[in-house]
């Protein structure tokens, strides 16, 4: 089973479009899984919307509660309470398209790797729908520090598409410390 960990603050315009397309995209995969929401505070109609397609797909679930507390703190909540041999994490927003699966999958299913992460810094990569200017170069300024301080030669710490095996998952979340954005590092 795969269990696909999404977090979410104030997605009401989206969230119902992204998980529409998570889940067709899933029972196209012909995997069984689960796809929890965590609702990072929103102050914005994100968990209703949530309810009610849990409503009807049978799938869905939300976590939720009230005070934001940051992606690192959203992704920790959702991959803990996780059932799946494998979790993605994944942005709400599908910045990395769902077929990018199929790319990672082979890599912890008969590859030996216990993580497969996304890049954007590859040669390969086709960045369809880029981020605004600044975006990018605060992102690349974070990349360049922690490149120097932390991790050397990894090219995109950033990028929120990253499948785990499941007991792997919940044991390096379990340890996470960092709540909001820098999780990644």
């Amino acid at each position: 089973m795969m269990s696909i960990v999404i977090p979410a603050y104030n997605e009401e315009k989206r969230i119902e479009g992204s998980l529409s397309e998570t889940c067709a995209y899933m029972n196209d995969f012909g995997m069984e899984y689960e796809i929890i929401v965590v609702d990072d505070g929103s102050s914005d109609g994100t968990g209703r919307i949530v309810v009610q397609i849990a409503k009807d797909v049978r799938s869905v679930r939300l976590v939720r509660y009230e005070k934001n507390k940051g992606k690192g703190h959203a992704l920790r909540t959702g991959v803990l309470v996780t059932k799946g041999d494998f979790v993605l994490v994944m942005d709400a927003d599908l910045s990395t398209p769902m077929d990018e699966l199929r790319k990672l999958m082979p890599y912890l299913s008969d590859g030996g790797f216990d993580i497969a992460i996304g890049s954007r810094a590859l040669a390969l990569s086709d960045i369809i729908r880029k981020q605004p200017w600044w975006r990018r170069g605060m992102g690349k300024m974070f990349n360049k520090i922690v490149k120097m301080l932390v991790i050397g030669d990894f090219r995109d710490t950033q990028c929120g598409f990253k499948m785990f095996k499941g007991e792997i998952a919940r044991s390096l979340f379990g340890e996470a410390k960092i709540d909001r954005f820098a999780y990644d590092v």
